[in-house]
């Protein structure tokens, strides 16, 4: 399981250009180093929040493995840019034909490993930047019974999860706000990720109950969920996942906010309203009482 946590591979990182810089008989461009130069995209990226640093390590990364010929590293370099690097400078949309490549050149090295981190990334990327919902529930179905061949179980219990908000998200589900139905069955499944202690999954999984809880009207839940996806932020480092979770975040918070205004203000309405109703019932009395007495 890939999981970048941002301080010990700055460390691990500078250890390396030290080790390169060192070492006589070790070239300072060499392929082992263009997986270095992608890995410190990512802490550029998101620890230094250098956004064109970030693209050129990426950039000089893949010609490196390309000029090398690095069959063995192309794959994992293709996907360290396309999930945690490419996205920050160019539209999604643009990773999506990355991954498909990445995906490419893993399998034809036997690199299953990076074969399904291409399939659940290309999966989740290709549903949060918005592509049509029927043909993609189509493709990730495909790409859950790969990674189920592959026995790639985690990769499938997260693929699962984006397979499901997708199904949701088309009306296939008993209750939109839950990860549950034909894809997965949260319950379940949120005890084997907390078991595999597998803290991609888990911000995956917050994340798109995030989502969900937001764009089908549970706000309550869906500032809870943010909650608990705070908790595990660091196991989405430079993923699009993060951005994405503070636009949703920001959104929920805002929505509760405009609700609480809402309810504030029919409360002002009512306790107004009260106070007139009781001086006119007042006020009613004595035209009643000149009534009778008229009438009299």
């Amino acid at each position: 399981m890939l999981i970048y946590n941002s301080k010990c591979l700055l460390f691990f990182e500078f250890s390396f250009i030290r080790s390169i810089l060192s070492f006589r008989g070790l070239p300072e461009n060499s392929p082992l180093s263009a997986f270095f130069y992608a890995a410190w995209g990512v802490v550029m990226n998101y620890e230094s929040q250098d956004i064109e640093s970030a693209n050129k390590l990426g950039e000089l990364a893949l010609n490196l493995a390309s000029m090398f010929n690095a069959k063995n590293l192309k794959g994992k370099i293709l996907y360290i840019v396309a999930a945690c690097i490419a996205h920050s400078k160019y539209h999604v949309r643009e990773t999506l034909p990355m991954f498909r490549e990445s995906y490419q050149s893993a399998l034809k090295n036997g690199d299953f490993e990076f074969v399904a981190y291409c399939a659940k990334q290309k999966s989740q990327y290709a549903y949060l930047v918005g592509q049509e919902l029927t043909n993609l529930k189509v493709e990730i179905a495909e790409s859950s019974n790969l990674l189920a061949q592959l026995k790639q179980s985690i990769n499938l219990q997260c693929n699962q999860i984006f397979h499901q908000a997708v199904l949701n998200l088309l009306g296939e589900a008993e209750n939109p706000c839950n990860l549950s139905g034909t894809a997965c069955e949260e319950e379940h499944l949120l005890p084997l990720l907390a078991k595999a202690n597998d803290r991609t999954g888990i911000h995956y999984f917050y994340l798109h109950k995030l989502i969900l809880c937001y764009l089908f009207g549970d706000l309550c839940q869906a500032l809870e969920n943010a909650g608990k996806f705070r908790q595990g932020l660091m196991g989405g480092t430079g993923f699009l996942t993060v951005p994405v979770f503070h636009f949703y975040d920001s959104l929920a918070a805002l929505a509760a906010c405009s609700e609480a205004d809402v309810l504030e203000r029919d409360a002002a309405r009512k306790s107004r309203r009260k106070p007139k109703e009781n001086a006119d019932m007042g006020c009613t009395r004595p035209h009643e009482s000149l009534a009778q007495i008229s009438s009299g």
